[in-house]
């Protein structure tokens, strides 16, 4: 890797440090992160260029010797960044307060979900048998999703209004990933906020104040919160788990953290759309009526 660094981008460098196919490389005082990406480099370079044309903090992509972004290592794309900030962990407040719209567009979500699910549905018939748990528990949230797709169905048909956010929040999320433009995408700007308090509610405690705290200071539209409480609702945490016990990265085991709060976060939803029904106008959903 060092040679690499040498021939693409000129750099000289004794420090490096690989973690997850990654590569953490320190220059004298400054830190960069040389990072694989497969992603949608067409978005990645429009989001980019609006940060950078509207003075956004974000990291710096730095350049190979071909003026591009993208450079091809052992068959792999990688992108470098340029670290500037000290790297601390995240609140709810950095999220709540990340506000950067971009434009209009429609909510893709029920789309998106309706082929995920369809996916997972078709990879249990073959797997029932090597992962037991998930095959037990899939239609419960299979049944989840379902519900979170009628609530989007009822907005998504219209355009919103379309904020700088990211492919995922996790709850050891640092501004080293929040602050990356490789982690970000557009979409509605409940998104990172409710995946950020699935995250807490999981892996670290129950947010439900904070998520009152943030339905009164965030003003949002009806169709903002309801597509809130369509993303609460959505258990990207369990496909998320799902992922990772399928590629091999995790055992089984994990999900039973996520199962034995099936209950306890059901009671979380109910608790949030009773709240949200005080202070907007958003469909009526059976079983969440009653608490």
């Amino acid at each position: 890797m060092r040679n690499a660094l040498i021939y693409y981008y000129d750099m000289y460098c004794n420090d490096i440090i690989k973690s997850n196919g990654n590569y953490k490389i320190i220059i004298d005082d400054s830190l960069y992160y040389l990072v694989k990406y497969d992603g949608n480099i067409s978005l990645l370079n429009h989001i980019y260029d609006y940060l950078i044309n509207h003075n956004i903090y974000c990291h710096e992509i730095v350049l190979n010797k071909t003026r591009t972004y993208i450079t091809n290592i052992d068959n792999n794309n990688y992108i470098l960044i340029k670290i500037y900030c000290k790297i601390d962990k995240i609140n709810y407040l950095d999220v709540a307060n990340y506000n950067i719209m971009t434009g209009k567009n429609k909510c893709n979500w029920k789309e998106l979900w309706s082929n995920k699910v369809d996916y997972y549905e078709y990879q249990m018939n073959q797997f029932r048998k090597k992962y037991p748990l998930l095959y037990s528990s899939f239609e419960y949230y299979s049944g989840m999703t379902e519900s979170a797709i009628m609530l989007v169905g009822m907005v998504d048909k219209k355009m919103l209004d379309t904020y700088i956010e990211h492919n995922r929040i996790y709850k050891n999320s640092s501004n080293l990933d929040f602050y990356n433009p490789l982690n970000m995408i557009i979409d509605v700007r409940v998104r990172d906020i409710a995946e950020f308090f699935k995250q807490q509610f999981f892996y670290v405690s129950n947010p439900l104040i904070n998520v009152k705290k943030y339905l009164d200071y965030v003003n949002l539209s009806n169709d903002e919160a309801a597509l809130f409480l369509a993303r609460i609702v959505y258990p990207s945490y369990y496909f998320d788990a799902y992922d990772e016990i399928i590629q091999g990265n995790v055992s089984e085991d994990k999900i039973n953290i996520i199962i034995g709060k099936a209950n306890e976060y059901e009671e979380f939803i109910k608790e949030i759309y009773a709240y949200i029904k005080t202070k907007y106008q958003i469909p009526e959903i059976e079983w969440l009526i009653e608490i």
